[in-house]
């Protein structure tokens, strides 16, 4: 992590798992880190799906560096929406992970990522609280989307009768 000597490092390496990716975090977001004193690394082309360019987000700030995609995960802090499977060996051990990492249904994802040093924050824990999304609900959500689709596809099956 930083110290006293040298400013907090933040990754944002994009994700690259579906062609066209639209999610993306926006330069203002970017922007707001390096007001704070961070020194942001962004892999080059992130936001390019929303229409970002590099230099859409090197503008905010001498502080922010557009890096390739292992620069990006070589920081103290590291950034991404998706869980970046087969990439967590890129960052060093003692840095910090925050995505989407649903650690509830994922146990062997929080293993690798103890085993590796890093330490996780997943975007989708959320407090109990009224009209909130909790910890559970990512899980609930993807099985009854997967129960909709099963019975959507047995609606389309006739019975040999």
């Amino acid at each position: 992590m930083a110290d006293a000597a040298r400013p907090l490092t933040i990754g944002f390496p994009r994700m690259h798992k579906e062609a066209g990716e639209r999610r993306d975090f926006l330069p203002p977001l970017v922007g707001l880190l390096t007001a704070l004193g961070a020194e942001v690394h962004i892999e080059t082309g992130m936001g390019s799906g929303m229409g970002y360019a590099d230099h859409d987000y090197m503008a905010l700030s001498p502080d922010v560096h557009v890096t390739d995609e292992d620069g990006a995960y070589r920081q103290d802090v590291v950034v991404v929406l998706r869980a970046p499977e087969g990439r967590y060996q890129k960052m060093r051990s003692g840095a910090v992970l925050v995505s989407m990492l649903h650690f509830a249904t994922r146990p062997a994802r929080v293993a690798l990522l103890r085993d590796l040093g890093i330490d996780a924050i997943s975007m989708d824990l959320g407090r109990e609280r009224r009209g909130a999304a909790t910890r559970r609900e990512p899980a609930k959500r993807g099985l009854e989307r997967r129960r909709r689709g099963v019975r959507s596809s047995r609606a389309n099956v006739a019975r040999p009768d």
